[in-house]
Order: structure tokens, then sequence, then C-alpha cells
């Protein structure tokens, strides 16, 4: 879930606590390819 500033929410792993990350980190930056907002 997108919240705005380059930042979003997520849980990594099933039972871990909700996550907010940076979509500049590296790890997101070479393993994520797009987002579409759905209405």
């Amino acid at each position: 879930l997108y919240i705005g500033n380059g930042e979003f929410l997520h849980a990594p792993q099933t039972g871990d606590v909700v996550k907010i990350s940076k979509t500049s980190s590296s790890y997101y930056t070479k393993n994520f390819s797009t987002a579409r907002r759905v209405l």
C-alpha cells in the first residue's frame, strides 16, 4: 500500500509486523517493476 513520499506499507512475511519501506531502497529498485491504482 503506497502511502506517499516514496514509502509503502507491507508485511514482508506471514506473521511479521507491518513495516514501512522506501521504494528507493536497493532491494525494491532492483526487484520491483510497477504498480497500478485500481478504482
